[in-house]
């Protein structure tokens, strides 16, 4: 619960500090420079009470910084297309607004989970209080030199000893409009070259003498620590994510490993856009 916890806290922590950005400006909720695409900011808030049960409820809480400026307002409604797809999945590609398809998403999570509340409580007398929750927020992490780096961190609970948490990133190449995937990154042939850096660079920052050092301290198998598509990018590098259980145990939470550009630039293809920004900022 140490975790979810801590979540609840910076969740709301976030959402007191959130604040509109416009172009050439910063964004003072999360720091981000905004050169590229302007946002705004809004809290979704859903609720619902079982019936003469005031102990029992649902809540859904989305806090989300969406585009409301780019280049153009179809290149703008293009961005929030995409967006809404990578981050609420396909069949959300038609809304050309990021906050409407959030939305949409926050009454069918509130619908879900109040059938799930209503027959759990059909079918098991509960005598205590319950509250299922779901919080999220979605915001960028980087928003400069032509990438929009998004990130959507979740928080649900619906019984059982602890909540969970799950942390996904996106990121935009906006020239193209289209999404970086990670063989936009590295080269399939260098994936092992880049796996053991990732399993390097994990065991230098936490200070441990070796790879197999890592499952004393909660991890399982090195072997599977593996570069995904959950990553991100900003001025220091390439930030892989991984969330509780994918690597290792809940306890140890989130884990985010960084390799710099100059680690990973002779793995970068040739014809990624990485190759140009990366060209730029040693300029």
């Amino acid at each position: 619960m140490k975790h979810s916890a801590l979540f609840i806290t910076g969740f709301c922590l976030c959402t007191a500090l959130a604040a509109c950005t416009s172009r050439q400006t910063s964004n003072e909720s999360n720091n981000v420079a905004t050169d590229s695409v302007c946002t705004d900011h809004t809290m979704i808030e859903l609720a619902y009470q079982i019936p003469c049960d005031t102990g029992k409820k649902c809540d859904v809480k989305i806090s989300i910084d969406y585009p409301t400026a780019y280049k153009s307002e179809s290149d703008l409604a293009r961005l929030n297309a995409l967006l809404a797809s990578q981050i609420f999945g396909a069949e959300y590609s038609q809304y050309t607004s990021l906050k409407e398809a959030a939305d949409t998403i926050a009454q069918h999570t509130l619908n879900e989970m109040k059938d799930g509340l209503t027959t759990l409580c059909n079918e098991i007398e509960l005598s205590s209080e319950i509250t299922f929750t779901s919080l999220t927020q979605i915001a960028p992490v980087y928003n400069n030199n032509d990438f929009l780096s998004y990130n959507i961190n979740s928080y649900s609970y619906e019984g059982g000893a602890h909540g969970m948490s799950n942390s996904l990133y996106y990121v935009i190449y906006l020239p193209a409009m289209n999404r970086i995937t990670l063989n936009d990154v590295i080269t399939p042939e260098y994936i092992d070259e880049i796996n053991q850096m990732l399993i390097d660079t994990l065991v230098k920052d936490l200070e441990l003498k070796n790879s197999d050092a890592l499952i004393d301290v909660g991890y399982f198998d090195p072997e599977g620590i593996t570069a995904t598509e959950n990553f991100y990018i900003d001025d220091s590098g390439v930030t892989w994510v991984y969330n509780p259980y994918e690597i290792g145990c809940y306890a140890l939470g989130e884990t985010s490993i960084t390799l710099s550009y100059n680690d990973i630039s002779y793995f970068i293809p040739e014809n990624s856009p990485l190759c140009n920004f990366i060209n730029n900022k040693e300029k």
